[in-house]
């Protein structure tokens, strides 16, 4: 037993000088015996919990850190390996003030005659404000990870060669396609390829290379059906802390809904104008036949009111009956589909409709 005193009298005067070295360098160095009873601590430590150099020593060590003296099935037991080197972060609460304190702690077990467990050495470095700084990206990753899967749009990440590296919940919507699917896939199977003809990669890569972003660009893409989509696209370049490009983030919002809502408007709008023709042209020179016939060609015309077929009914004042008078519309599908294309190409006055369709009424069917 004296040999074992002796040993450790001849470790506690080696941590002494080390003591005595290192001053109140911050470091959180002290010695406990193996049932965790404190026995040793550094200048640094009695400073900072306010101790005389001997007032805590024999008593559990666990009281820095805001716990009752002695514990009940001791967790420090929990923290060492008896014949290791050990190396941790733990999070512990200031006994002086109750803040939250992060350790760097190395534990080193101490034996007598190589044998025999003396204790733990424990040397402690102050990483608080490292560990809040992580903890803070920790808890910043996960609100954008929030952010990102639970938004409508349609957000991912590319590599510098246009393929996919992420894909959200709201692509999936879009595209129908699931992350397994098309994850390592080129961007190019969502752009159509007319598009793709016409360099419309090539531009937004020159947007990117030029101002690192292009916004609001609208466009279309395809599903995972073939579908077209009318999309509002923004991409932004990505870089490493170097510098160096490593890629581009994409939001894509659907607005096909809305596309389908402007298109709808215009056609109404080209409906009211060709009333609005119409009722210039009543005051104009024309004779009641040419009025009539614009009339029909106004509700029948691509351009005009879309219906596919109109008859004029004219009342015999005589015998106060309605009368067939004029009528108008294709002679049958294929013929249907010509007069639309042709009337789509670009935009006609209701004029200019009456003068390339002119219809001859002459008492028989005519095929225009």
């Amino acid at each position: 037993m004296s040999d074992e005193k002796n040993s450790r009298r001849k470790f506690l005067k080696i941590l002494d000088e080390i003591n005595d070295f290192i001053g109140e360098l911050p470091v959180y160095l002290y010695f406990i015996d193996a049932d965790y009873q404190l026995l040793w601590m550094s200048k640094f430590l009695s400073k900072k919990f306010r101790f005389s150099s001997t007032a805590p020593l024999g008593t559990c060590y666990r009281q820095f850190w805001n716990r009752e003296s002695p514990c009940e099935n001791c967790p420090g037991a929990d923290e060492v390996v008896w014949n290791k080197f050990v190396h941790s972060i733990i999070s512990l609460k200031n006994v002086t003030d109750s803040s939250e304190l992060y350790l760097d702690l190395i534990t080193i077990p101490v034996f007598e005659n190589l044998q025999e467990l003396s204790g733990f050495l424990k040397i402690g470095f102050d990483v608080t404000a490292v560990e809040k700084d992580k903890r803070t990206l920790r808890e910043q990753k996960n609100l954008y990870s929030t952010i990102i899967e639970s938004s409508a749009d349609a957000i991912f990440l590319l590599d510098n060669d246009e393929k996919i590296l992420s894909w959200n919940e709201g692509a999936r919507n879009i595209f129908g396609y699931e992350p397994a699917e098309i994850i390592g896939k080129s961007n190019i199977v969502l752009i159509p390829k007319a598009l793709i003809e016409i360099g419309e990669l090539y531009y937004i890569q020159k947007e990117l290379n030029t101002r690192g972003y292009i916004r609001q660009f609208e466009t279309e893409r395809i599903n995972k059906e073939h579908q077209i989509i009318h999309v509002d696209l923004t991409r932004t370049l990505i870089y490493d802390e170097k510098g160096e490009k490593i890629g581009s983030s994409v939001i894509i919002k659907d607005i096909t809904t809305r596309k389908k809502l402007e298109l709808e408007l215009r056609r109404t709008i080209r409906e009211l104008s060709k009333l609005n023709e119409f009722n210039e042209m009543l005051y104009g020179n024309f004779l009641p036949e040419e009025l009539y016939q614009v009339l029909l060609i106004a509700i029948t015309a691509g351009e005009g009111l879309r219906f596919n077929r109109a008859f004029l009914f004219l009342i015999d004042s005589d015998n106060f009956v309605l009368k067939g008078h004029l009528a108008v519309g294709p002679a049958d599908e294929k013929h249907a589909h010509l007069i639309w294309s042709s009337l789509q190409d670009h935009y006609r006055a209701l004029k200019e409709v009456f003068e390339q369709y002119h219809i001859y009424p002459e008492g028989i069917d005519r095929r225009l």
